[in-house]
């Protein structure tokens, strides 16, 4: 069984926030990462290698506010 499920978020090596959305099992993943349309983009082939943990809720609330913003920024959100 693969050590992290789908739709959870994770801290990466290089420090960004993804979200799995596929996993292959033993160890493998597709991610997306970004805050708004603008900067959305999938990670693919990630391993356990590259996941340093699990992202703390005040990670995931920062991930949101940002995201809240840069919408707003762009118009999809008033």
């Amino acid at each position: 069984m693969a050590k992290y499920q789908q739709y959870e978020s994770v801290v990466l090596k290089d420090g960004q926030i993804v979200t799995i959305v596929e996993v292959y099992e033993p160890n493998g993943y597709d991610a997306d990462v970004g805050h708004s349309p603008k900067d959305w983009s999938m990670v693919c082939g990630i391993t356990d290698a590259d996941i340093v943990r699990k992202a703390t809720r005040e990670e995931l609330e920062q991930e949101y506010q940002e995201s809240m913003r840069q919408l707003k920024e762009q118009g999809i959100l008033k």
